[in-house]
């Protein structure tokens, strides 16, 4: 477990195509784990522990469910409930029996410094998560938005929900203070994470504003 930001820890996984992470947040309201799937998280429960344990723990979408039974050790261990999108819950309760709550489109806030975003992608109850802390945000985007080769790479799936979907609520993400934006998926020559500039801030906004036209058009 690495410590890569004051107060974020990054648990990484090496495969055979590129790192998995997971993502242990510090905070004084309580602490966070947000599981990458196939990230080795089992193994460091002691080191929660020492750090104050886990308060929460989130998931994007139901595929970061590799290991059902880790969420109920969690939940056993620390009282930690599992935290997700209500599109999501069918599959969630087939593949763990950790307790668990939901939220809807509208996101989830926790306190002042963490939020849930809806993004619906390759599951249609996918989530970002936004962090901030010391005058940084980070946003935690699973697969979904990646940097990669000067290039982004943006999932949205309007389709998934077009008949309740609003797309002025995901091209306002663009708009959100964002430093950082910090992957769960990372194929190698990736970079691991992405700080961003006033250039890739402008690119960004600029591609998601195309994926959502995109759908439009084709609506």
């Amino acid at each position: 477990m690495e410590l890569i930001f004051p107060n974020l820890y990054r648990i990484e996984k090496a495969g055979g195509r590129g790192r998995n992470y997971a993502y242990f947040i510090k905070r004084r309201q309580g602490n966070l784990l947000l599981n990458g799937g196939k990230a080795t998280v089992h193994d460091h429960l002691d080191e929660f522990e020492k750090l104050g344990g886990v308060c929460m723990q989130f998931i994007n979408h139901n595929h970061d469910l590799m290991d059902g039974q880790l969420h109920k050790d969690i939940h056993k261990r620390f009282g930690a409930k599992l935290y997700h999108h209500e599109l999501e819950q069918k599959k969630v309760l087939k593949k763990t029996g950790c307790p668990s709550e939901s939220y809807g489109d509208e996101g989830f806030r926790v306190g002042k410094d963490f939020e849930a975003i809806y993004f619906p992608s390759c599951g249609e109850g996918l989530s970002l998560f936004r962090w901030t802390n010391g005058g940084k945000h980070f946003l935690f985007t699973s697969h979904v938005i990646q940097m990669g080769g000067g290039d982004w790479h943006i999932g949205l799936r309007l389709d998934k929900r077009s008949k309740t979907s609003e797309p002025k609520q995901f091209a306002a993400i663009s708009q959100l203070p964002m430093d950082y934006i910090l992957p769960n998926v990372c194929r190698y020559g990736q970079e691991g994470y992405h700080t961003f500039n006033d250039i890739t801030r402008k690119s960004f906004a600029k591609e998601l504003r195309k994926k959502i036209r995109d759908y439009q058009e084709a609506a």
